[in-house]
């Protein structure tokens, strides 16, 4: 019984390491869609 106690904080750290890389990833993709936007918008105008 111990050693579950003892392993799920750990696991629940992963999984929010893994939901914080997501939103990175998001983000990141976000941003390179705002400056291909920026960028197309600049040599249109």
């Amino acid at each position: 019984m111990s050693s579950m106690k003892i392993n799920a904080p750990h696991a629940l750290a992963k999984t929010t390491r893994m939901k914080l890389d997501g939103k990175a990833i998001d983000q990141g993709i976000a941003y390179g869609l705002l400056m291909a936007a920026l960028v197309v918008t600049y040599l249109v105008h």
